[in-house]
């Protein structure tokens, strides 16, 4: 390091006998610029060896300033960059800065830094240096105070640029994180700009863009009064337009969130608002009438509350509205109000309509529907209050004031519903049942049926219930509404025991719906327990190895139900190779008589283990029981079996005696099974069949479980 140290101070007297007398090293001749530019190689090399930019700050610390310092420094930084070494790169830069913060260069330095890291794909450090860079260099900061005007015209694009692309960084990731804090850092730097750079066209467009973060941050009142700014602080800016109405916008939905007076007092502030955009942008194709063109606006866009009080605004300008124009206010007013839910002033404001209308029928039709339907949503509100006698007063005034409205025909239908809705369930019935009749064609039919079910259910009706399903199945198009409607349908007519009807629907569900595959399992085990009860052994059994089948083919889509349907349709289904082996008796013949009973022994032991191996406990438990008692009753019946005619009584001892051999086995393996059921304690499991596996071994083992009921680790194994 020392001989590098000497050979620095070598290098550097080189150059600066080269640059001594001269104003820069454009006066320098070609040969001396070559020699200059690879000392510098060579000084750039040196310092590399030496540590890099801690070497370059020792060098010059203890040498002195020099006046091109930042060219070692660039030079320096620019080698790491070249190498791939960016944090180098950017620490080098930086240790320039540190030399000299308040420098000319010291920005420029800074932005290399960060351009090394963008290059780099460092987004974070990026960001962090962007961030110093926005506050060290910031408008009336103390860097910016201590440079001359030239330089801070200078540093304007540039602080301007940064603050803008933080800015723009913090709003993309708030709109895609919708996190607070980073919204919070976009408003931040918004702002910050704005308040750096104010007045300017670009300004206008940053504050456009924080009314925006606002609003998308649900910031709305904020967010109006910066649309506000850049519609009216901007004007020659462009963008105004939308700034002013994005406003109305904002307005709108920071009402929504208002209650009582304070959220009039806002309304009115967005109509003011309204108002000072046709007055501001007349020009504008949304303002060519301020008020009338507001109100319409409004109620196009569905801001019921704010169109009514601009079309009532309308009304109040006295000799300024043509007849036209009133009609048209007062149309709003009303239909407005009755958007709103307020009944009442919109039926008024029908009628104040209708009495301005002549000769002309298609206006006339409309509003009387419009009073019919303030009445009868008054009567709708009424009964969603509970005033049910309410309800029905106002479903019956429409006959009188609009009888030849959509909404009269509604109305009878109506009365029904209120039956529904005082329980009258009987009354209910005969209203829509007359309603059917009447109105055969009419698009309330479905609604018909829908409610008839719901009064048959509750009428305990469950087969005159299916029947409606039935005709809303007919007419039902959507895959989802149909399944979920044959279900029901299959569940009424299984509630109304009627078996044909109910195996029918729950077929038809299996047909059409497959999938998912556990409703499906769960019709075909229904169907199973049908025939059963119907005595029809075949069509049981059927079903039975459908439900095996559908969950052994499930895959991914078997679940715990299934899986025990699955499990309890294997163990159904063994009951009957059970009573076969059971029904084989050891007589003579003896030897076909135990080849028979070997046999049907061994298909029960399989039957009762391809249930068990499912692992629903309930089954589980149940089969292990069931293969114990099969290897003790063969050991038993064994024992028991008819003897050979014509023994002596020593063959007959010496054959008592084999018989004992072989059947020890068998109940030493009942033995071993049971007591595989009796550990299932440890895990909790104590039903029925573990109990009887209890009560059997105290048959078998008395010495060991006689006295209570417990298990001790001694066969892990199943059977």
């Amino acid at each position: 390091q020392n001989k590098y140290q000497k050979a620095l101070f070598s290098f550097f007297a080189i150059v600066d006998r080269k640059l001594r007398g001269i104003e820069g090293e454009a006066q320098l001749s070609r040969g001396d610029q070559e020699l200059l530019d690879d000392t510098f190689r060579v000084i750039l090399l040196s310092f590399n060896e030496l540590g890099g930019a801690s070497a370059i700050t020792g060098y010059f610390e203890q040498h002195g300033n020099k006046v091109y310092e930042s060219r070692v420094y660039k030079g320096m930084g620019d080698f790491y960059l070249d190498q791939g070494r960016i944090k180098d790169a950017a620490d080098t830069y930086k240790a320039y800065v540190a030399r000299d913060p308040f420098g000319a260069d010291a920005p420029r330095f800074d932005q290399y830094a960060i351009d090394a890291y963008a290059k780099g794909g460092f987004a974070s450090l990026a960001l962090e240096a962007k961030i110093a860079f926005a506050q060290q260099y910031r408008v009336n900061g103390p860097y910016w105070q201590k440079q001359s005007l030239a330089k801070q015209e200078q540093l304007i694009p540039v602080v301007a640029h940064n603050m803008e692309e933080l800015a723009s960084h913090y709003h993309a990731v708030a709109q895609k994180s919708k996190s607070q804090a980073d919204y919070q850092q976009a408003f931040i730097w918004y702002r910050q700009y704005i308040k750096s750079f104010p007045g300017t066209k670009k300004t206008a467009e940053i504050n456009f863009l924080l009314a925006e973060a606002l609003f998308e941050n649900k910031q709305f009142e904020q967010a109006a009064k910066e649309y506000e700014t850049t519609a009216y602080q901007y004007v020659k800016a462009g963008k105004n337009a939308e700034a002013g109405y994005a406003a109305l916008v904002a307005y709108d939905e920071h009402t929504k969130t208002l209650q009582g007076k304070r959220k009039e007092i806002f309304q009115r502030v967005a109509i003011g608002s309204a108002l000072r955009f046709g007055k501001t942008f007349p020009e504008d194709k949304r303002a060519t009438t301020v008020v009338m063109k507001a109100a319409e606006d409004l109620f196009a866009l569905q801001k019921y509350d704010q169109a009514a009080v601009a079309a009532k605004s309308v009304l109040e300008i006295p000799g300024k509205t043509t007849e036209k124009m009133r009609l048209t206010a007062w149309m709003i007013m009303a239909q407005s109000e009755l958007e709103n839910g307020k009944y009442g002033q919109a039926e008024s404001a029908y009628k104040m309509a209708q009495t301005m209308v002549k000769n002309d029928p298609a206006m006339n039709k409309t509003i009387e529907e419009g009073i019919a339907a303030a009445i009868y949503k008054r009567g709708e509100a009424m009964r969603a209050a509970g005033d049910v006698e309410g309800a029905l007063a106002q479903f019956k005034r429409i006959a009188t004031e609009a009888p030849n409205t959509e909404a009269n025909i509604a109305a009878q239908y109506d009365v029904a519903v209120n039956y529904m809705a005082k329980e009258e369930w009987s009354n209910a019935i005969n209203e829509f049942e007359r309603f059917r009749h009447k109105y055969p064609t009419h698009a309330l039919q479905d609604k018909v049926s829908e409610n008839l079910v719901i009064a048959y259910v509750k009428t305990d009706k469950p087969l005159y219930a299916a029947e409606e399903l039935e005709k809303i199945l007919r007419n039902q198009p959507d895959l989802n509404q149909r399944q979920q409607v044959m279900w029901q349908i299959g569940q009424l007519y299984e509630q109304a025991e009627s078996h044909d009807k109910m195996i029918a629907a729950y077929e038809q569900y299996v047909r059409e719906y497959p999938q998912p595959l556990a409703q499906a399992t769960e019709a075909r085990h229904k169907i199973a327990t049908v025939y059963k009860k119907m005595g029809n052994n075949q069509m049981y059994v059927q079903w039975l190895q459908e439900v095996i089948r559908s969950d052994k083919f499930a895959g991914p889509q078997s679940t715990d139900r299934t899986k025990f349907l699955a499990a309890k349709a294997t163990f159904e289904l063994a009951e009957p190779t059970l009573t076969s082996f059971r029904e084989i008796q050891l007589k003579a013949p003896l030897k076909a008589n135990l080849a028979k009973k070997k046999e049907r022994m061994q298909t029960a032991i399989n039957a009762y283990t391809q249930a068990a191996e499912y692992g629903v406990e309930e089954v589980t438990t149940a089969s292990v029981y069931l293969l114990a008692e099969i290897y003790g009753t063969f050991g038993k019946e064994l024992l028991n079996s008819e003897r050979p005619a014509g023994l002596s009584p020593d063959e007959l001892e010496q054959y008592d005696i084999l018989l004992e051999e072989q059947a020890y086995p068998f109940e030493e393996k009942a033995i071993t099974i049971h007591e595989s059921n009796v550990e299932r304690v440890k895990d909790g499991t104590y039903d029925e069949w573990v109990q009887k596996s209890f009560t059997a071994l105290k048959k078998l083992r008395p010495v060991r479980y006689a006295k209570a009921e417990k298990s001790e680790s001694v066969v892990n194994a199943l059977y």
